[in-house]
């Protein structure tokens, strides 16, 4: 079976040789779409069109090969750059 937008529970399918799954990066968006409304709360900034080109959308083809590596987009990983970069800029100590 071939299945759209996998989520970490079909790289367990994967990793069992039964499905081919194609797993997107779709988290991305949501999180780029929180990163914008931010900075235009903040600092009146205007919200992008489109995606910074710093951040293209991304895919992997997930199958038995190489579903042992895990999920390729791992939420942590994703946003940690937003979450520091949200510290740095939002949080004010004290």
């Amino acid at each position: 079976m071939y299945a759209l937008h996998g989520v970490p529970s079909t790289v367990q399918l994967a990793t069992a040789g039964g499905v081919v799954v194609e797993v997107g990066d779709y988290q991305l968006g949501g999180i780029l779409a929180i990163d914008q409304l931010a900075q235009h709360w903040a600092k009146g900034s205007a919200i992008a069109k489109t995606p910074p080109k710093q951040y293209p959308y991304r895919y992997v083809i997930v199958d038995k090969a190489n579903a042992g590596a895990g999920y390729p987009f791992p939420t942590s990983k994703v946003i940690a750059p937003f979450l520091a970069k949200w510290k740095k800029l939002y949080i004010k100590a004290g």
